[in-house]
């Protein structure tokens, strides 16, 4: 603590009032430097900054340097789809909402149905079972590219078609929600 009146302060260590300006204190012999804390908090304020800065760099380092290159080999992943028809997903849907909801969700299938709604944007086909008539809740089927629209474009309502896809949803009221991989 400084007294300016007098122009002292006091020693950070035994705590003897001495100049203002000394390094020392003449009673102790101790450095009159920063403290303790002030040092530590200096010192992490400094690792944080060069944990941010190499941490921010590390991603370029490697691959930019020319003598060392990461080569990345793509791995093909073989998606294996699981055949059904639109008439054995709703029957299962039918039976128990819950039981079709485990056995289908998030799984690669290949349907076969009766094509029987193209929506006018090219954002979805909709494919019903092939021996109900009266059906009116299928499987909704997102296209998701234009190679998919070119081959809807191509398809009338009451075709039997062959999707292949994911299943991404479940619903008792409104049925399946696939997206789509490839159209037959």
């Amino acid at each position: 603590m400084k007294n300016e009146e007098n122009g002292t302060k006091l020693c950070k260590h035994c705590k003897t009032e001495i100049p203002a300006g000394a390094k020392v204190c003449p009673n102790c012999r101790k450095k009159q430097g920063m403290s303790g804390c002030l040092i530590v908090v200096i010192v992490l304020v400094v690792l944080a900054i060069l944990g941010i800065a190499m941490g921010s760099g590390s991603g370029s380092g490697s691959a930019s340097s020319g003598s060392q290159e990461n080569i990345v080999e793509e791995e093909t992943v073989v998606i294996e789809y699981t055949p059904y028809t639109v008439d054995e997903m709703m029957s299962d849907l039918n039976k128990n909402a819950m039981a079709a909801s485990e056995k289908y969700k998030n799984q690669y299938v290949e349907i076969s149905g009766r094509l029987s709604n193209i929506d006018s944007n090219g954002q979805y086909i909709d494919v019903l079972p092939v021996n109900d008539d009266w059906a009116f809740i299928g499987v909704s089927c997102y296209l998701k590219s234009d190679d998919q629209k070119e081959i809807v474009k191509t398809l009338s309502v009451g075709d039997n078609i062959v999707v292949q896809g994911k299943i991404t949803d479940v619903g008792e009221v409104l049925g399946y929600y696939l997206d789509i991989d490839s159209i037959n």
